[in-house]
């Protein structure tokens, strides 16, 4: 019987840590022999750093050895950096070559999101893991991640379909710039004409050439972008997906998590999880000050993450803190988020 993987999501603001807490689920999950991908919208060097990946390995699937993190376990598990480049790329195969796609595919080309939506409905539907973690770029990127179904029905809209399938007829077996445009300028008016002999005289003569042909790969492969629109609607099914928002111990980043959430409210479930990291409660525990001084530090940062509690517990279903990590290496502190997991 075929699987049907769950799917958990790290969201959040910058600087919150959600990199190590994304591959200490990871490592977790893969711990208890869980086959696990782990796939990230934002290839940051931190979480290269952790799994020991180079950049150019970007859109490649890579397997970690859990024998880098413990000395007890051999288990494996499944990385992937995002590259919106090679997700058309296996989509359209060698017709992504196209100069202007490609530009578009490039990690900071716009269609991040969009890419990421395919990718992630893509491993989904192969079932070839237990759990797909994802996790995404901060703020506002997360958001483009979540709006990136409706880019999609509006670029698929019919009206577009109609344009696309009159381009597809008449360029089919057409190489020359005029054929090709002569049915674009009476669709689209002299507007788009004037706006695209612009472009032409920067990019070249065979800019229209290459234009049509990339609005046309992509029609070509609408079935791929319309069939991940049904990943928003398991994306707001708390049997298929868990959230996590992710934010640390700071006034500033638990408004900046609300204020997100608030964002997302019309996309997730209402089964999300906030994640409270580097919360210094359980080092107080442990630190018994003589000097008065530091017993009223203590006290006062108690109140504090006592108060920043107190703020969230209404706004969420479940609420994890994690510690602060103290470990001297970025290998350690994964490992040690991952055993915390299990409380």
């Amino acid at each position: 019987m075929k699987r049907t993987p769950f799917l958990e999501i790290f969201c959040g603001t910058g600087g919150v840590g959600k990199s190590t807490l994304a591959a200490s689920r990871a490592l977790f999950l893969a711990k208890q022999n869980k086959k696990v991908l782990l796939i990230t919208i934002d290839p940051a060097k931190r979480l290269r750093e952790i799994f020991g990946l180079k950049l150019r390995e970007s859109g490649e699937i890579k397997e970690v050895s859990l024998d880098h993190f413990y000395d007890d376990h051999q288990g494996t598990l499944d990385v992937l950096l995002l590259h919106p480049h090679a997700t058309l790329k296996r989509m359209a195969q060698d017709e992504a070559e196209n100069r202007l796609l490609k530009i578009l595919t490039k990690p900071h080309g716009g269609t991040n999101e969009i890419m990421a939506v395919l990718e992630l409905n893509h491993h989904f539907q192969n079932a070839e893991h237990d759990v797909i973690i994802l996790y995404t770029a901060p703020g506002k990127h997360f958001i483009d991640f979540l709006e990136a179904a409706d880019k999609i029905k509006t670029f698929f809209d019919q009206s577009f379909v109609e344009i696309f399938l009159a381009l597809e007829k008449k360029m089919k077996g057409q190489k020359e710039i005029k054929q090709g445009w002569g049915i674009f300028s009476n669709l689209m008016g002299q507007g788009i004409k004037k706006l695209l002999d612009a472009f032409g005289q920067v990019t070249g003569a065979n800019f229209i050439d290459e234009f049509v042909e990339a609005i046309n790969v992509l029609y070509r492969n609408k079935d791929t972008f319309l069939d991940a629109l049904q990943l928003q609607e398991r994306l707001k099914k708390d049997k298929n997906c868990c959230w996590y928002l992710v934010a640390c111990a700071e006034q500033d980043k638990i408004r900046e998590a609300l204020e997100l959430e608030q964002s997302a409210k019309g996309f997730l479930h209402h089964q999300n999880t906030l994640i409270l990291n580097k919360c210094l409660k359980s080092h107080l525990e442990s630190w018994s000050p003589e000097d008065e001084n530091l017993k009223q530090i203590k006290r006062a940062i108690h109140l504090k993450e006592e108060a920043l509690l107190e703020v969230v517990q209404n706004q969420f279903v479940d609420i994890l803190e994690f510690p602060q990590t103290i470990e001297d290496s970025i290998k350690k502190q994964v490992v040690s988020l991952s055993e915390h997991w299990k409380k």
